[in-house]
């Protein structure tokens, strides 16, 4: 249990607080009875699964709560957050209500997507591009064992075909990603949604990427511990950007990448935020909003995976540390060397 609260609340909950980005108090607050309720949240399917026993005398929410205050105590001793030049106070009641709300709103929402999912049948699962060695069937294979067809539910034929699936099929002139139409026999009715069909030219194009891969992702892990911070204070990305009242191309870029965390969230799952590609996204766009409200990027780029233009950018922070300490140990030995010269006659 310690370890779980250590890296599901504790480590996210040490980026909120320092240094304090946040716009007010309230919001501080907010943040941590999200990441409260994630880490209850985490604690329960691991003990649902056998994975995590509880303490005797105890229930499982009493010992998570227990830890994450030691947390907040060690956090607040530690780190002494301030807002504004002003100290953060350290508001049980506060944060507890918003543990409270941010548990409520989990409820609401499992129970809207076990009912989409009665509906609708599960969301494709998102397989992250870990492995690139193995090659795009191998992810194909891993994708199509998550949903088995038999589990899809039984496919509504009244549908008709994806508007945007037949344009695009139409634009890359392969007969075969068309949509296959019942007979007249059957009523004339469309069968459903076309599959998403691959150009063999795109696959000769991707061979690069699936085969070999990219550069591994630059940095630790920030996402999770960011997005919750964003969809407590808002909904969804979009409502996020839109009350920063950005505008011009940095507004309108920040809305895109909005939009894409929206979409990546709506089609994957909460399992997107732990992804490559929404660390990328999720850094950039607090990296835009930032560099917008302090009007400089030179302190927001910092935030991106993407590696600054600065001089020292690319040095990586260990060794960035070590020679300013060096540098530092240089200048005292040269002054002290000059101090001790005899003076010219």
């Amino acid at each position: 249990m310690e370890a779980l609260v250590a890296e599901s609340f504790g480590v996210p909950a040490r980026a909120l607080l320092s240094p304090v980005t946040a716009t007010s108090t309230g919001s501080v607050y907010q943040s941590l009875g999200a990441l409260w309720q994630a880490c209850a949240s985490e604690a329960e399917k691991q003990h649902r699964s056998g994975e995590l026993p509880i303490g005797e005398g105890m229930t499982l929410d009493e010992e998570v709560k227990e830890m994450v205050m030691a947390s907040m105590d060690s956090l607040w001793s530690e780190l002494a957050p301030t807002l504004d030049g002003n100290r953060v106070p350290k508001r049980i009641t506060s944060i507890e209500k918003a543990w409270r709300e941010a548990t409520a709103r989990a409820r609401t929402a499992g129970a809207a997507n076990r009912a989409a999912a009665a509906l609708h049948g599960p969301r494709p699962a998102f397989v992250p591009l870990s492995t690139p060695s193995k090659g795009s069937a191998a992810r194909a294979e891993a994708a199509s064992a998550e949903i088995a067809p038999e589990a899809a539910g039984p496919q509504d034929d009244s549908r008709g075909p994806d508007l945007v699936e037949t344009l695009l099929a139409r634009m890359g002139s392969t007969p075969a990603a068309l949509p296959p139409s019942r007979g007249k026999d059957q009523g004339g009715a469309p069968s459903g949604p076309a599959a998403h069909v691959v150009p063999p030219s795109l696959e000769r194009a991707c061979r690069r990427l699936t085969e070999v891969g990219c550069i591994p992702l630059r940095v630790d892990r920030l996402a999770p511990g960011l997005a919750g911070s964003m969809l407590t204070s808002q909904p969804t990305f979009t409502d996020y950007v839109e009350r920063k009242h950005l505008t011009g191309a940095h507004g309108r870029e920040a809305a895109t990448l909005a939009r894409s965390l929206d979409l990546g969230v709506c089609q994957y799952g909460p399992s997107f935020m732990a992804s490559d590609t929404a660390e990328v996204q999720v850094r950039r766009l607090l990296a835009v909003c930032l560099g917008v409200r302090m009007g400089s990027f030179k302190l927001a780029s910092l935030l991106e995976e993407l590696p600054g233009d600065q001089a020292l950018a690319e040095v990586p922070d260990a060794l960035l540390k070590v020679l300013m300490e060096r540098m530092k140990l240089e200048d005292k030995v040269s002054q002290l060397a000059q101090g001790a010269s005899p003076a010219k006659p």
